[in-house]
């Protein structure tokens, strides 16, 4: 059992490691994704406001008068390709520059001055494409800007045999505003990664405190669990040894109880006459009897029939009155069904003790969720059939004795000496009342004081 604790614990610290960092690794994941698209699309607004403006600088009735048969060392070629060269090296980071057209659904290469790559490796920059030179692989934007007549950029980079870019486009037009051909710029992208570097940077290390965090969550849930699942098994075996502990007292409380029934039989064939020695041993008996404990079982009754039965049952037995200062007509649970015959004998054991009529009076002390707290004050009254206001009552010392734990057990060599058969009777109908969940005290006037409780119906 321990070590399948010990390996649900593992299991979900593993689990609470592994969401936390799948959690904290998706947000940063979309950070770092949210980044490298507003710098994206911080390069795509610089480049369409280069290549759109250079685009309004072109003599668009200059290239419309370009064709297959125009050669590189014409004077209008070369003007429009110095032009454009210019251009590309007045704006950072263009390492191409060209004009295209659209001729039957095909993209032509026009001007295109800029110096090419050594794509061969023979060490000679290779030649820029000519004049009406298709351009087979061209992208979708660039078509759609020949197309439609308006501004783009690629959606995303893209790869040709020239390499690796990001491109804007922008048409072109003559005097009189007719489309001519389309300008194209290619930033290259080694920029582009260049600032992307420390940003890779910070969200590598990220992802290093990101796991790094997960594995101090897991550990702090492991540690967490492992000291709940050590304090659990403290408590239980806290519980059980005191299950010992009570079960041991049980059996010599019984021990004792037989011992003291098997003396009161002896004595009750040996000594028949004495009357009072067979009273005292009867109270010693139930006395030992009440010193066990018992579970009740709860029984539904109206409380305000319980009250008014309690009060009768006090005028006719005890002479005296229960009053109640907490009148509710609805049905509650009470501990017993012998609840109300053990205070009713409570009541008359301690009038009778004290030779005085006693009063009972009981109040609503506090309500909770699940139940009713209740005071019970026994006063006393010169007059038996009216209340009068509350008096002291006498011998305290007396009743500190009955309501004191001390020297209260069978084994106590003064217990005898100490309390008459009617203090012992009154002993015992406490003891029974006790494990009916009430509790005792004395106010500082001398009353007796208990506190007991009823449960609400709806929380049986």
């Amino acid at each position: 059992m321990k070590n399948s604790h010990t390996l649900k614990t593992t299991i979900e610290s593993v689990l609470c490691c592994a969401i936390f960092i799948a959690l904290l690794g998706t947000t940063i994941n979309l950070l770092y994704k949210k980044s490298i698209e507003a710098l994206e699309e911080q390069i795509k607004i610089g480049l369409i406001s280069s290549v759109s403006a250079s685009a309004s600088t072109l003599d668009g009735k200059l290239h419309a008068s370009f064709d297959d048969q125009t050669t590189d060392a014409d004077p209008s070629y070369q003007h429009a390709a110095n032009q454009m060269e210019r251009i590309r090296e007045a704006t950072p980071n263009i390492r191409y520059i060209y004009t295209c057209i659209l001729r039957n659904g095909t993209v032509y290469f026009m001007v295109n001055p800029s110096p090419q790559n050594d794509a061969d490796g023979d060490g000679i920059p290779d030649e820029p494409p000519a004049l009406m030179t298709p351009y087979t692989d061209a992208p979708p934007e660039l078509k759609t800007a020949l197309e439609e007549h308006k501004i783009m950029t690629s959606s995303t980079p893209y790869k040709d045999q020239w390499g690796t870019f990001i491109s804007g486009y922008s048409p072109f037009y003559d005097n009189q505003g007719e489309f001519i051909g389309v300008l194209a710029m290619d930033l290259e992208l080694s920029h582009f990664y260049a600032r992307l570097m420390p940003i890779n940077r910070v969200f590598d290390k990220a992802k290093i405190i990101v796991v790094f965090l997960g594995l101090v969550f897991g550990l702090t849930v492991w540690w967490i669990r492992r000291s709940h699942l050590n304090h659990l098994n403290s408590s239980q075996e806290k519980e059980a040894d005191t299950t010992k502990r009570l079960s041991h007292a049980d059996e010599l409380n019984n021990t004792l109880s037989g011992l003291i029934h098997y003396f009161y039989l002896q004595s009750t064939l040996t000594e028949p006459d004495n009357i009072s020695n067979m009273a005292l041993r009867i109270a010693l008996y139930q006395y030992s009897q009440s010193l066990q404990p018992f579970t009740q079982k709860p029984v539904k009754q109206s409380v305000q029939s319980w009250f008014q039965t309690l009060n009768s049952a006090t005028q006719s037995r005890c002479h005296s009155h229960h009053i109640w200062h907490f009148p509710l007509d609805t049905d509650a649970l009470f501990s017993s069904e012998f609840f109300a015959d053990e205070l009713l004998t409570f009541h008359r054991q301690l009038s009778d003790l004290l030779q005085i009529p006693l009063i009972g009076e009981t109040s609503l002390t506090e309500e909770g969720l699940d139940a009713w707290q209740l005071t019970t004050v026994f006063k006393t009254s010169t007059n038996q059939e009216e209340p009068t206001p509350e008096q002291s009552i006498l011998e305290p010392e007396l009743l500190e004795k009955l309501f004191s734990n001390t020297g209260n057990t069978l084994s106590h060599p003064t217990f005898i000496a100490n309390n008459t058969v009617t203090e012992i009777n009154l002993k015992t109908t406490i003891n029974h009342l006790h494990n009916m969940g009430c509790q005792f005290s004395l106010n500082e006037s001398g009353q007796i004081c208990m506190l007991w409780r009823i449960i609400k119906e709806k929380a049986e």
